[in-house]
């Protein structure tokens, strides 16, 4: 795929001869290594490598989500792991990438029915996937991803030569490691009336042309069923969600596509069929718009009950999807769902009825909820001046459970934010001792900084660490080895809200409406802003059903 402006033209030359191998994967086992065409199983996970034949090329499965590759003066290779049937899921990642001046991390998959190939590109070497103009932009999982579609006329696919489409969401600030809600491009694409078929396989694939370079990652599916001891007593409707494409009925003139349903006008409606509203409290809206509107929530007919009112600001573009919540007046039983628009219009997706299981419940509290839990991590504390604001905002919202990331060399000179630390409850992990650039740096320079912020906390009578937070987020082999020699996994932003870089509240609370299950964001220990921006977004995070977990 990356012969630069041509795209993929010499893979997909011979890609039947790998597409053929997918109908028979075989099982592998962990730590075996692979340089020759092949796919299957490791664990619950499938797999596929593909080789060109021209370099060196290798991928080793290091046991279920994880793998590794290097390739050095290679032709074409793609080597991945996930699913053999790909769907609407998010999809979590982790690890190193180093793709040369030639490759590229991707959430890669195909659809038939249109015959579609599809890729959602999180990391790229010193050229950027696929070339030519962007038709558009969408915001999600915290940053922005330009939109690009190209044709294949032809050309070899998983059904033989023919031609079909490869849809492209590109991420303008590269990471390797995160989450993709693979649902917000498909919505994005559709939106602009490119269609998708029934899924076939769907990977997170390294991919490397004409150039020499290494990955190391591991693929998870983001929870759906939330935490043990979150909501088991809620109310029995809490989770339900309604896709509006697949709705009983609808207005005649509305558009709909798989992933959402546009083109409203005022008194336009959707209607779902005997919905169990017992114990429902919320309707969330899963939609993007450019500008602001309501729609009002009935039930039993059009002209029936009112039971609810979503007034919605703009999402920033009909690719851009959020969540907008709204409360439900108190009904029991299964009603016929009606929602009519009443103002504006935007594209609506999914709808999930939610009651007081959403949240948690009362045997739950928040450290579980239906949907899964998030991760509310802050940096950089702690702070004398801010620390104590920070805990008390976060635990008068509603969360017991987060994440401090601990500069170490900061602890002497700020007692008071340290004991405010101390005595949180919340989990305190590595941010390093003296918040360095390090990539620099010696094995034993890294080492020795973040085991003397070890050996701080545990000194305060605190478990050792486990995780770290990698200052500036900045990462290499040699720093990793460190990581790894402490114990310490290296956990990487899921959403980064820009309160470091002087983002206004609701920039931060928008951003953290991007969370999902198992998804942490980027916040720190030391601003205003951000301490004004919790209880809106801890409030958001619990009308989507989400609980709060620490590390």
């Amino acid at each position: 795929m990356l012969n630069k402006a041509k795209g993929k033209f010499k893979k997909l030359a011979i890609a039947a001869v790998m597409i053929a191998s997918l109908l028979i994967p075989t099982t592998a086992f962990a730590g075996q290594t692979i340089t020759s065409n092949s796919t299957g199983y490791d664990g619950d996970f499938y797999y596929s490598f593909w080789t060109d034949g021209g370099g060196y090329a290798s991928m080793t499965l290091n046991g279920n989500g994880s793998y590794s590759t290097s390739w050095s003066n290679c032709g074409n290779f793609t080597a991945g792991k996930g699913w053999r049937t790909g769907t609407e899921r998010v999809i979590n990642f982790s690890g190193t990438f180093n793709g040369g001046n030639n490759g590229y991390l991707a959430v890669y998959g195909w659809t038939k029915d249109p015959l579609v190939e599809y890729y959602i590109v999180e990391n790229y070497g010193s050229w950027t996937p696929p070339g030519g103009t962007s038709v558009g932009t969408i915001n999600s999982d915290g940053g922005t991803y330009n939109l690009y579609r190209t044709q294949r006329v032809n050309q070899p696919s998983i059904i033989g030569t023919a031609t079909f489409y490869q849809y492209w969401s590109v991420r303008t600030s590269k990471r390797s490691s995160g989450s993709v809600t693979t649902a917000n491009h498909f919505n994005a694409w559709k939106s602009k009336g490119w269609t998708m078929g029934s899924h076939d396989y769907q990977i997170v694939e390294t991919e490397g042309y004409q150039s020499s370079g290494s990955s190391n990652i591991t693929v998870s599916e983001g929870s759906s069923t939330g935490g043990n001891t979150g909501g088991n007593t809620g109310g029995s409707t809490s989770g339900i969600n309604l896709n509006s494409w697949q709705c009983n009925n609808r207005s005649s003139s509305l558009n709909s596509w798989t992933g959402a349903v546009g083109g409203w006008k005022v008194g336009d409606w959707i209607e779902f069929d005997n919905v169990n509203l017992s114990g429902a409290t919320l309707l969330n809206f899963n939609l993007a718009s450019a500008q602001s509107g309501s729609y009002k929530v009935v039930i039993d007919s059009y002209n029936g009950t009112q039971i609810g009112t979503l007034n919605f600001s703009s999402t920033g573009g009909w690719d851009t999807y959020t969540n907008q919540s709204c409360n439900l007046s108190s009904v029991s039983g299964n009603h016929n769902l009606y929602i009519i628009c009443t103002s504006g219009t935007a594209n609506v997706g999914t709808l999930t009825v939610g009651g007081s299981g959403s949240t948690g419940g009362n045997t739950g509290g928040n450290t579980g909820g239906t949907n899964g839990n998030v991760y509310l991590c802050f940096d950089d504390g702690p702070n004398n001046s801010n620390s104590a604001t920070l805990i008390n905002a976060l635990k008068s919202a509603g969360a017991s459970k987060a994440t401090l990331f601990v500069w170490g060399n900061r602890i002497s000179s700020n007692s008071t934010g340290w004991s405010a630390y101390t005595n949180s409850g919340f989990s305190l992990q590595n941010h390093s001792w003296t918040h360095s650039h390090m990539t620099s740096w010696s094995y034993q320079q890294v080492y020795n900084d973040l085991q003397q912020c070890n050996q701080a906390i545990v000194s305060a009578g605190k478990p050792a660490p486990t995780k770290i937070r990698l200052p500036y987020l900045e990462s290499n082999s040699t720093i990793q080895q460190a990581c790894s020699a402490l114990g310490l996994t290296v956990v990487s932003p899921n959403v980064d809200t820009q309160d470091w870089n002087g983002a206004s509240t609701q920039s931060i609370v928008n951003a953290c409406n991007n969370l999902n299950a198992n998804g942490n964001a980027l916040m720190h220990d030391g601003y205003s802003t951000t301490n004004a921006a919790i209880p809106t977004i801890i409030q958001n995070l619990k009308n989507r059903g989400l609980g709060f977990a620490q590390y």
